[in-house]
């Protein structure tokens, strides 16, 4: 039997660049510098080579003229330049994180950063996923040291800690995606799809945790490394969460392709100034009665939270319809986004979310977006009329992906 991850969905517009330019560093050095060194023996006047030599007969006991022989360059480059917690730097903090001991080591890592790295990305901005990216690899190496004292003289190595906080923040930020699996037993071959969730949480928990319980740190594999880099991850999305994706900005046209895109920080918004003395929710029902919903909008805005949950939801779904036509849909958004945050439990929260599904994705074209809250309209067990339009948008997103992922290949 035989598991492998070979994809997700949804996935975001688009390549993203920072990603791909991981995978491509990751791969120039391994091709570069890792083969031609494994196929070199060690210079024998490098004074690295006898530390290197000196720690390797203290670990195994076997003389030095035997292991001299089994000893390539590419094995002292790494004692030099990978991360030893007793002769720790700065440098090898990070220069660890692009050495991998072999091809299997390194296309592990790389399949699962091409799998989970875009989604991130998108959701982060290109900037702050690379940033994610190298804290998680130092937070990775050094929480692997303080489990197993800052005393190892073993190089620590590879990608796998950085790429785990990219998981860690994918748990958080795509709860309802799902991965797929191409699944073989004897001659039955088969994709099928898991829950993100369930797939990551297998990978920390199975893969990592419990085997992290029973290790000494001396069989190989770092699994403090990829826990570390996994929290790294979970506490940089958690503390996110509430940020709006940093994407790609609202898109003015009819598609996603050759068209302007505007920054979200220029989402006009009203500024809330609270007066005490003002009952903003009456005026907000007012104004939604005579049909001015800028002012309901505005007024909207104003209101706090005590306001907010006595809501009237007649008015509030009304002015979201009203302003969801034409120039003011980011309007429709930002207020349909507060509803959710201050109604977890609310009875028409499935019907807020299919409103922002579908704004997100016929009027931004925020595939990733749209995606995660049409799913929620699904969990959320709506009425029917409600659950077939969010399954139509589903099915409507996934058209336009395998479209566009047909126009890329022909190009």
């Amino acid at each position: 039997m035989f598991f492998l991850p070979i994809g997700d969905e949804p996935n975001p517009p688009g390549k993203q660049p920072v990603t791909w330019w991981l995978i491509l560093a990751n791969s120039a050095v391994f091709l570069l510098i890792t083969l031609p060194l494994k196929l070199k023996a060690a210079d024998m006047g490098d004074p690295v080579l006898n530390e290197y030599l000196n720690l390797l007969v203290q670990q195994t006991g076997e003389p030095a003229r035997y292991l001299i022989g089994h000893i390539s360059a590419y094995d002292v480059f790494v004692y030099e330049y990978g991360f030893r917690s007793v002769d720790a730097s700065g440098l090898t903090l990070f220069t660890s994180l692009f050495l991998h001991a072999g091809w299997m080591h390194l296309l592990g890592n790389m399949l699962f950063l091409y799998i989970y790295g875009d989604n991130v990305e998108y959701r982060l901005g290109a900037k702050a996923y690379l940033l994610l990216y190298l804290a998680s690899g130092v937070g990775a190496t050094v929480f692997h040291s303080m489990a197993f004292g800052w005393s190892s003289n073993t190089p620590l190595i590879g990608a796998s800690g950085a790429i785990s906080g990219v998981l860690g923040a994918y748990f958080i930020w795509f709860p309802r995606n799902r991965v797929k699996i191409l699944f073989v037993l004897f001659w039955f071959v088969q994709i099928i799809f898991v829950p993100a969730r369930f797939v990551l949480g297998i990978y920390i928990l199975w893969d990592n945790v419990v085997p992290w319980l029973f290790s000494d740190g001396s069989g190989g594999v770092a699994y403090g490394a990829h826990i570390g880099g996994f929290l790294v991850g979970l506490a940089v999305a958690y503390r996110l969460a509430e940020r709006p994706p940093q994407a790609k900005g609202r898109v003015r046209g009819g598609t996603s392709e050759g068209v302007e895109e505007i920054p979200d920080e220029q989402t006009p918004e009203p500024v809330p100034m609270r007066p005490k003395n003002i009952d903003y929710r009456s005026l907000f029902v007012q104004a939604a009665q005579r049909q001015d919903y800028l002012s309901a909008a505005e007024m909207f805005s104003q209101m706090r939270l005590n306001d907010l949950m006595r809501l009237d939801e007649k008015a509030f779904f009304a002015t979201v319809d009203a302003l969801s036509v034409g120039a003011h849909f980011p309007i429709s958004i930002s207020m349909l986004q507060r509803y959710i945050g201050t109604h977890p439990q609310g009875e028409r929260l499935a019907e807020a979310h299919l409103r922002l599904g579908l704004l997100q994705f016929e009027q931004r074209k925020r595939f990733v977006t749209a995606n995660q809250h049409l799913l929620t309209v699904l969990d959320l067990q709506p009425e029917e009329q409600v659950e077939a339009k969010a399954r139509e948008a589903l099915e409507a997103i996934k058209r336009l992906q395998k479209q566009k992922g047909k126009n890329e290949t022909l190009n």
